[in-house]
């Protein structure tokens, strides 16, 4: 083979790589609009990427609007899955444009290592096998509770009783502070219920 034949052959190897791993994984893409009064104050766009027993999601958003002293807030989250658990996790908030918040998750076998701003840590040793991040992308049909990645705690999901699509997230039936409202299967849009109430609608 001469080498005229060679470097095409390589270039053609090349050139079918990336068709040949996006081939083997499965990507979905959502992205909502964040509201405030009726009023888009930012968005948020989340991916998630599954690859044999691997499941991947990136999270970014960002909120430029003002609110009260805050000019900007940037949301940047990475997680990562494998043989449905929880392998890792990494995730940061800006608050005019300054780290606010700096929380990692790593698996150590059969218990988890975090770490948040400022290198504290702490072991958790339940398994991890369902968290928020992933009501993004699917209801929480027959799951009762969901790992918050932000605040190392589990918080109890409430089917709605008059709303089937409708899903309460908070510590207790009375303290709701997220519902996620899908259509066949799909969300459609979240209603923070906090100091500052937010809606975040697909677009």
């Amino acid at each position: 083979m001469t080498d005229r034949n060679v470097k095409r052959t390589l270039h053609m190897i090349l050139f079918l790589f990336p068709s040949i791993l996006m081939a083997q994984s499965k990507f979905d893409t959502v992205s909502f609009e964040i509201l405030r009064n009726d009023k888009a104050i930012g968005q948020l766009s989340a991916t998630r990427t599954e690859n044999g027993d691997k499941v991947a999601y990136e999270v970014g958003g960002s909120i430029d609007k003002g609110l009260l002293l805050i000019n900007t807030i940037k949301y940047e989250l990475y997680v990562e899955y494998r043989y449905n658990k929880l392998y890792k996790s990494d995730l940061k908030i800006f608050v005019n444009n300054r780290l606010y918040k700096d929380v990692e998750i790593i698996s150590n076998g059969n218990t988890y290592i975090t770490t948040t701003k400022g290198g504290r840590k702490k072991e958790l040793k339940e398994p991890i096998t369902f968290s928020s991040v992933q009501l993004l992308f699917r209801a929480p049909e027959g799951v009762t509770k969901t790992f918050t990645e932000a605040k190392l705690k589990y918080r109890t999901i409430f089917p709605d009783s008059k709303d089937r699509n409708t899903y309460g997230i908070g510590e207790s039936a009375k303290r709701i502070g997220y519902y996620y409202r899908y259509k066949q299967g799909r969300l459609v849009s979240i209603h923070i219920n906090d100091i500052i109430d937010f809606h975040l609608v697909q677009k």
